[in-house]
């Protein structure tokens, strides 16, 4: 059996958890610079609040309507979200995780098993040990979990699919759009409506060749788990074809230094991703821009580019984009960093007031079956202590933050963006950070954080 187990307006209950004042009030999150609104709660919504609303149109509306508001706390949610599914695994054999507040629980098929029983059992546990709400789906394919879970915030939280007969699933089945269903997106619900078909049950009675050829091979996974048949397997962690790190600052930046500072900075979290995944690149791009390619006020399209990749707007804004090959494929910081610090140098011109830096790592390969070159620029044994040495800085990193060790070329960059921008003093002046006017505290990942309690 598998439980689908969703945490409900996970970012504002986030917020929420540190916040008990907050526990009737509507609230909206963020995106970086508080640009717009990326999760709302249910109160927002039912006030006419969308997400993907710029938060500049809505903002005196939140202010009128008593909307708190926060800046996004990824550190925060990514911890909650740690400490949910060390619950959650607490009561299953396997479990995956789907995204940072769903994870598929699967449990053994009993027939003694109270399955709703257990459902309300982990909501309980994780209100009582976190204070997150959650609903949870009961079904036996990963598809049915997910509609069940949808049924259940409207269901006392709970939804458990193997209670029902077989007329209360089929009424169920016929009352859920076919639109709705995990796995359906916007095409796929065109066609099938194109077909007459516009429940659940319409397309679950979908023959199996017509559905591989209306909606492809997803889509006839999709109707055999309707049907009761598990058709789609855990989902493998996903490898990339590329790795881009890129932001738009909360000023402008007109230094060198201060666009090094910053790409070191994505450079280093690109590079976490990447050995994440166990993979290696084998090209490094790099691209700046100004304010005016955000925001072209007289309507008019980009002008082309010359040989040099070099954009003529009015007012002499600029943009470019370089890259360079490796010698050969590399998940080191230090080798990446060193080729994005020369293609910037190779690109960067004074005099422009720059808004975004970004890293592109393409050609990315599977770091186990790489290839050795005949001529190889480095012994096995240099190698191999390389990747004991980033092995080590990702472990101490992981543990005691991303910033705890950095390049030794780097830290000069660290104590003149702290001794002449302002980032110790106040770091709200510093355009290379995020406008966060509205973040809260990382209450448990930081110690001079932690809230107090009189």
């Amino acid at each position: 059996m598998i439980l689908h187990v969703d945490a409900n307006s996970f970012y504002a209950s986030c917020e929420r958890i540190f916040r008990p004042d907050l526990f009737e009030t509507p609230i909206a999150v963020l995106s970086n610079n508080d640009g717009i609104i990326v999760a709302l709660d249910q109160h927002c919504k039912n006030l006419g609040l969308k997400r993907g609303d710029p938060y500049f149109k809505v903002k005196d509306l939140c202010n009128r309507l008593g909307i708190q508001v926060f800046s996004s706390n990824y550190t925060l949610y990514a911890d909650i979200s740690r400490r949910l599914n060390i619950i959650y695994s607490m009561y299953c054999q396997t479990l995956e995780i789907y995204s940072i507040d769903e994870s598929f629980l699967f449990v053994p098929d009993a027939r003694n098993l109270d399955y709703t029983q257990l459902g309300t059992q982990i909501k309980q546990t994780v209100w009582q040990q976190v204070h997150i709400p959650v609903s949870v789906g009961i079904a036996p394919t990963k598809t049915l979990a997910k509609m069940c879970n949808k049924l259940a915030k409207t269901n006392g939280g709970i939804f458990d699919w193997t209670v029902l007969t077989e007329k209360q699933k089929e009424s169920t089945l016929k009352q859920y759009p076919a639109k709705d269903i995990w796995g359906v997106g916007p095409a796929k619900a065109y066609t099938l409506l194109q077909h007459g078909i516009r429940t659940s049950l319409d397309l679950k009675k979908l023959p199996y060749a017509d559905a591989q050829k209306l909606i492809t091979v997803n889509g006839l996974r999709t109707v055999l788990e309707l049907n009761g048949s598990r058709a789609i397997d855990q989902i493998e962690r996903q490898h990339h074809d590329n790795i881009t790190q890129s932001r738009s600052f909360s000023g402008t930046v007109t230094k060198f230094e201060d666009l090094e500072k910053t790409l070191y900075d994505f450079t280093q979290e690109a590079v976490r991703r990447l050995r994440e995944e166990n993979s290696a690149c084998t090209v490094v791009g790099v691209m700046i821009m100004t304010a005016h390619n955000f925001c072209n006020s007289d309507g008019h399209k980009a002008p082309p580019a010359d040989n040099r990749g070099v954009r003529k707007y009015p007012g002499c804004d600029y943009s470019n984009y370089g890259f360079l090959h490796l010698p050969e494929p590399s998940k080191n910081l230090v080798e990446i960093f060193n080729c994005a610090r020369k293609i910037l140098a190779q690109i960067y011109r004074s005099g422009f007031s720059y808004k975004k830096v970004m890293i592109n790592l393409m050609g990315l390969q599977n770091a186990a079956g790489i290839q050795g070159e005949l001529f190889q620029t480095k012994s096995v044994q240099q190698k191999l202590r390389d990747e004991k040495l980033m092995q080590a800085f990702d472990k101490i990193n992981t543990k005691y933050g991303k910033t705890t060790l950095t390049l030794g070329q780097h830290t000069h960059l660290l104590y003149k963006n702290s001794t002449q921008h302002g980032t110790t003093d106040d770091p709200k002046n510093n355009p290379l950070n995020l406008a966060s006017c509205h973040k809260s505290a990382n209450y448990t990942t930081c110690l001079e954080e932690l809230p107090e309690v009189i």
